[in-house]
């Protein structure tokens, strides 16, 4: 009778085992599941850094030309004495001022 109560502890013992690994494949399964989530939503937000990057580039860019516009309009004007004036400035591909090209994109 010893070797049927050991044989009965033992399946207990393999039972709670093959539950407990159940239990834990079921953890492991659901945190790659939300692993590979996470990796998506990082590669999303590298995206949109990337993407923001640029755009802070290109409106930095813009704004450097308009500080350039500016000074040469003004040094342009304080030169000939006509702050009204437009003398010196070039126009773009267009055939657009600065100031044009500005009014354009706002709308």
């Amino acid at each position: 009778m010893d070797h049927e109560e050991d044989l009965g502890r033992l399946e207990k013992i393999v039972g709670k085992l093959l539950a407990a690994y159940n239990d834990l494949k079921q953890e492991k399964d659901s945190l790659e599941g939300t692993l590979k989530e996470k990796d998506l939503e990082i590669l999303e937000l590298q995206e949109t850094v990337n993407r923001v990057n640029g755009d802070k580039t290109a409106i930095s860019e813009r704004v450097a030309g308009l500080i350039d516009y500016i000074e040469t309009w003004e040094k342009t004007n304080l030169k000939a004495g006509n702050p009204a004036s437009d003398q010196g400035v070039e126009l773009d591909e267009a055939g657009q001022k600065p100031e044009q090209q500005i009014i354009s994109m706002a709308d």
